[in-house]
């Protein structure tokens, strides 16, 4: 059993950890620029398209409609090279937290002076509250992965 703060150390760091892998990977299977150029188009066809509808551009909107099966096309790859570093990530991701669990031994890994639900529950006998595993996992993987994908340079 790995009491905190050992084990809210160890689950910062493997969300650290994996949240470089995904970004790693993300630069291997994804062309960020292609991406961005992909989605910077989809944004201005759709509102192009909005701006039709509005304004009731009959000729206008049936243009773009025409043109709505490219865009459909754009962004099914851009989601379809997403989706292959989810595919890569998912099984080592699940083992290690199987390992983690069965290492640290209790689901509780952290304490916080403030109430969030359903990664938390009052202590007993404190005025803190207990953060599960996953909880903290979670708190620790929202709050580096927009700073590492910064690093990186893999947001869009």
């Amino acid at each position: 059993m790995l009491p905190p703060p050992d084990s809210t150390v160890l689950v910062a760091v493997t969300s650290i950890f994996f949240s470089v892998i995904s970004n790693a990977l993300t630069r291997v299977f994804v062309d960020i620029e292609a991406e961005r150029r992909m989605r910077a188009e989809v944004a201005k066809f759709t509102k192009e398209l909005q701006q039709a509808i509005k304004s009731k551009n009959k000729q206008e909107e049936e243009k773009l409609k025409k043109k709505q099966a490219t865009i459909t096309q754009m962004q099914l790859k851009m989601q379809k090279d997403r989706l292959k570093v989810v595919a890569v990530t998912v099984v080592p991701f699940f083992l290690l937290y199987y390992i983690i669990v069965n290492f640290i031994g209790s689901v509780w890994v952290a304490y916080s002076p403030f109430y969030i639900p359903f990664i938390m529950e009052q202590a007993s006998n404190s005025n803190y509250f207990q953060v599960s595993l996953f909880g903290w996992y979670l708190i620790c993987s929202f709050s580096f992965s927009g700073i590492i994908s910064k690093i990186f340079r893999t947001s869009v």
